[in-house]
């Protein structure tokens, strides 16, 4: 702590307090860095840096999402094949795009429910 700042002054009975409950948790040291750089950016304590990220951001849940993963990632596959062949000079059957299609399709209609639910 330099000298310049001042020191607060805690209460000394917990019941004065506001706010009574604490959090701990830990960092790598390159978090705990990555954190105070981002404390200092903002101008506000820690404390209030870190109450704003809580209370200030909106909550996304990802749980559908995990399901699409697979899915994506085999349409991502098929994709990347296709290419490949198509580089290499191949031909590529139409029944092959239209199954690379529906695969397409039905992940952008999973992914549109999913973007719906949330609503």
């Amino acid at each position: 702590m330099e000298q310049t700042e001042k020191k607060r002054k805690r209460p000394q009975d917990d019941a004065k307090r506001k706010r009574q409950k604490q959090v701990v948790f830990r960092l790598t040291e390159s978090e705990h860095e990555e954190m105070k750089r981002r404390v200092d950016l903002s101008g506000k304590t820690q404390e209030e840096f870190l109450r704003n990220a809580i209370f200030n951001c909106e909550i996304l849940n990802t749980e559908g999402a995990r399901s699409l993963l697979p899915d994506l990632k085999r349409i991502g596959n098929n994709i990347n094949q296709i290419s490949q062949k198509l580089n290499s000079g191949g031909f590529i059957e139409p029944k092959d795009w239209q199954h690379v299609r529906k695969e397409f399709d039905e992940a952008w209609r999973l992914l549109r429910e999913l973007a719906a639910a949330r609503r």
